[in-house]
């Protein structure tokens, strides 16, 4: 198994500010001045390509502040927004952005766009906004990378697409890099609001945690070194539903309040998160 740590500075909490310019009104924003949202969450992709193994690649998002969009001097955000449909399975190329223009503590949300920022300009003299340039990452070879720009509409008060430009596929210029093709899917991790499927990760990490503490605390002089089989069953608040502690009963006493203190996060799906630990405790 592969496992590669990506991360991409991807969303923006943007909130409209006034332009300071010298004989420049403010632009007029939308809406309300808003607290802007400072979300970081991740999503875990599983690449298949029929082998034995599978490659796991963790993408980072988070709202950012890099581009000024309204030319005065403070930058704006981008807030990260998994899809809308069956968003625990957001994929990089599906994600969007929430544009905020900054104005002090708060923000102007001024539209939506899909993919990375890449660029910001030129500032639009009758809206007072730069045109936003995103590209749209792909996960396979079979997909189109796209260019897309956005320009502000006044009549919708939001920023709208005013031009697109879609790359030759990969698999279309090079078809052998693409045999075998790769199965890819996607699990949003640690979103602020959106539950996600079970992190086997993360669980696998917390049992493993526990099971160290029980080996350096349940010790004892007197006992024989004994193996613990432990089986925990969560609820989808993250809470322990039930727990099992097999194969060491002088030490289960001492094992059990361990892992009735672990919490996963809050899971969603169909199927509940069943992994167990089995370890030895020595004598000291």
């Amino acid at each position: 198994m592969v496992v590669q740590r990506i991360v991409l500075w991807g969303s923006l909490a943007l909130a409209l500010a006034p332009l300071q310019g010298a004989g420049q009104s403010s632009p007029a924003l939308p809406g309300p001045c808003v607290p802007i949202p400072a979300d970081s969450w991740e999503i875990m992709v599983f690449r298949d390509n029929g082998s034995a193994s599978t490659t796991r690649l963790r993408y980072a998002f988070t709202t950012e502040r890099d581009h000024d969009i309204d030319g005065d001097g403070t930058p704006d955000a981008f807030v990260p927004l998994p899809r809308e449909r069956v968003p625990q399975s957001t994929c990089p190329v599906g994600l969007r952005r929430d544009v905020y223009v900054v104005r002090g503590s708060c923000g102007h949300r001024v539209g939506q766009v899909h993919g990375r920022p890449t660029s910001v300009g030129p500032i639009d003299p009758a809206t007072g906004l730069a045109t936003i340039a995103t590209h749209v990452d792909v996960m396979s070879g079979g997909e189109a990378e796209l260019d897309l720009r956005y320009t502000f509409d006044p009549a919708s008060a939001a920023y709208a697409e005013s031009s697109r430009h879609e790359h030759r596929a990969r698999c279309l210029v090079h078809p052998a890099d693409c045999d075998p093709p790769i199965h890819s899917r996607c699990e949003l991790r640690g979103h602020p609001t959106i539950r996600s499927y079970p992190d086997s990760d993360a669980i696998s990490a917390l049992l493993h945690d526990a099971a160290r503490e029980a080996q350096s605390r349940c010790k004892a002089p007197n006992l024989p070194v004994e193996r613990c089989d432990v089986e925990p069953r969560w609820r989808p608040n993250g809470t322990l539903r039930s727990l099992r502690v097999r194969d060491c009963p002088r030490r289960r006493r001492c094992v059990a309040p361990i892992f009735r203190a672990i919490r996963i996060p809050p899971w969603t799906g169909r199927y509940e998160p069943l992994q167990s630990t089995s370890f030895q405790i020595p004598r000291p």
